[in-house]
């Protein structure tokens, strides 16, 4: 056997095995994907994508640690989320917000003045408001949701 050919053979393995490990490991899920590759300008944009939650805190980390410990149920429900704080608005989303999008959401949280959280389903209609993030309630309603019942039955 030619040493080419002795090497061929010897490298084939790691080449196939490197091959496969790298794919599984920076896989994406399609929510993460699009999370990526999109810049949005309104919240009319979201719609029929995602599912958004609007909060305002004065306690911006204890939001995040929510939502970060419930990233999995988040992604699969499709949730968009953004936090404002003073004039800091934060998303899941996207780190670059919009002037226009970053006014909409300000507007919206402002309409709602005496709500601290909004819920906007896939259609973009207001789902409800509420004085606290509650996010259990807000996954046990959006699970109630014929789309979601849908989604989570052709899993």
């Amino acid at each position: 056997m030619s040493l080419l050919f002795q090497a061929f053979f010897f490298l084939l393995p790691l080449v196939v095995m490197a091959g496969s490990v790298s794919a599984s490991d920076t896989k994406l899920s399609q929510f993460e994907t699009e999370i990526q590759a999109r810049n949005y300008e309104s919240l009319s944009e979201l719609e029929w994508k995602y599912r958004v939650i609007l909060v305002k805190s004065n306690d911006p980390q204890a939001i995040e640690t929510t939502f970060t410990k419930f990233k999995q149920a988040i992604d699969d429900r499709q949730i968009a989320w953004f936090l404002l704080h003073g004039e800091k608005l934060h998303s899941n989303l996207i780190e670059t917000i919009s002037s226009n999008l970053s006014s909409e959401i300000k507007d919206a949280l402002a309409y709602y003045r005496n709500d601290d959280m909004v819920l906007i389903g896939y259609d973009g209609e207001i789902k409800s408001s509420d004085t606290i993030l509650n996010i259990a309630g807000i996954f046990e309603q959006i699970d109630r949701m014929p789309i979601r019942q849908y989604e989570m039955t052709n899993k």
